[in-house]
């Protein structure tokens, strides 16, 4: 259950960032690619934990 809560914290710091840095630099922008990236494994492994406990 702990390890659920770090990661969702994790999911919602990098998604504040990814959402920063899109706003200051663009969508498009390299860096903000990569913390869609991130945020986009963080979502999955999340989810997975999800289904099988």
């Amino acid at each position: 259950m702990q390890y659920e809560k770090k990661l969702k914290e994790k999911i919602e710091s990098l998604r504040q960032k990814m959402i920063e840095d899109g706003m200051n630099k663009g969508m498009k922008n390299k860096e903000t690619l990569v913390y869609s990236q991130e945020l986009d494994e963080l979502i999955y492994e999340y989810q997975m934990k999800m289904m099988t406990g």
